[in-house]
């Protein structure tokens, strides 16, 4: 469940996901043999996700270039070690 992922209350994410859906980014789908209906990207929400990974990236890429070849290999072997050890205390916290 998003809510217990995201360490959220569900009032939090019902009241994101609605405001997400009222502004077009996403839409409630009906799935067959289910009476709930889930919730997906629409168009709108791909495109304006993927707008903003491209400037994301571009601005990641310019900070990097900035750094220079050995700080930056540097800081991506720090960030990567940080992310491994990030979802083992994720898989901790789940387990105990």
């Amino acid at each position: 469940m998003l809510a217990a992922d995201l360490d959220l209350e569900q009032s939090t994410v019902n009241r994101q996901v609605n405001a997400a859906i009222g502004a077009g980014y996403l839409e409630r789908f009906e799935v067959p043999g289910s009476v709930s209906r889930l919730v997906r990207p629409s168009a709108r929400g791909r495109e304006a996700y993927e707008h903003d990974g491209r400037i994301r990236a571009s601005l990641i890429q310019t900070a990097l270039d900035e750094m220079g070849p050995e700080r930056s290999a540097g800081l991506i072997a720090d960030l990567r070690a940080f992310n491994d050890a990030w979802d083992r205390a994720i898989a901790a916290r789940a387990e105990g």
